[in-house]
Formats: structure tokens, C-alpha cells, sequence
């Protein structure tokens, strides 16, 4: 059964001063990023890109708060963890190949060669 992700509340947002990162500007707001609903992704307004939490702008930027409780996130979250199997496997088995490891609706796969 796939899972349900739905918006739990209107975009938070969060002010990225420039030159500072985007990890530090969500502590600073107290902010949670540890926790299973904390932020895993910012959403650079205008072009709509998101940016991993080590970003920090040029200028100072008002940026969306993207947790793992929406569409967004959790493929970022399911991209991330194709990339620690997909190391962990090559570790385990020296010379595999690497094929594709989209995160898809229910989850994610990876091919390997």
C-alpha cells in the first residue's frame, strides 16, 4: 500500500541570512532537523529548487521549510537512502555495478549490474 503524504499545515518558512547556512538559520529559528518531522530540504524561493541544508545564499533569502511529511521530502529522504544502500551493497560486494535508484511512489529500488 503506498504511502500518504499530505500536507500536515501551511509552508513554514525560515530566514537564511546571507552567507549563512541553511542548517545553522533553522537552529537559530529553533527549528528542529533531528527529528523524524524536522527539516530535510529548504526550498530556494523564485526558481523553487531545493537545497540541501548546507546552502547558503548570497543575499539574505526567506526560504520553505520541506520535512519528510510532504511529496517533496520524502522522495528526497528515499532518494538519500538509495544512495547508503547502494554504498553499503558495493562495500559488501566489491565491483558491482551501479545501474539506476529513482525513488519511486512506493518507496525506492536500485538496479545493480
Amino acid at each position: 500500500m503506498p504511502a500518504s503524504v499530505e500536507p500536515s499545515q501551511p509552508a513554514q518558512t525560515v530566514t537564511v541570512a546571507a552567507g549563512t547556512t541553511a542548517f545553522d538559520a533553522l537552529r537559530e529559528a529553533g527549528i528542529d532537523v533531528n527529528a523524524p518531522t524536522g527539516a530535510i530540504v529548504v526550498r530556494e524561493p523564485g526558481t523553487g529548487a531545493l537545497k540541501d541544508l548546507s546552502w547558503a545564499p548570497g543575499a539574505d533569502t526567506e526560504a520553505e521549510i520541506v520535512t519528510a511529511e510532504s511529496r517533496d521530502g520524502l522522495a528526497v529522504l528515499r532518494h538519500s537512502a538509495a544512495h547508503v544502500m547502494a554504498q553499503a551493497v558495493q562495500e559488501l560486494f566489491p565491483g558491482t555495478l551501479l545501474g539506476i535508484g529513482p525513488p519511486i511512489e512506493d518507496g525506492f529500488y536500485y538496479d545493480f549490474l
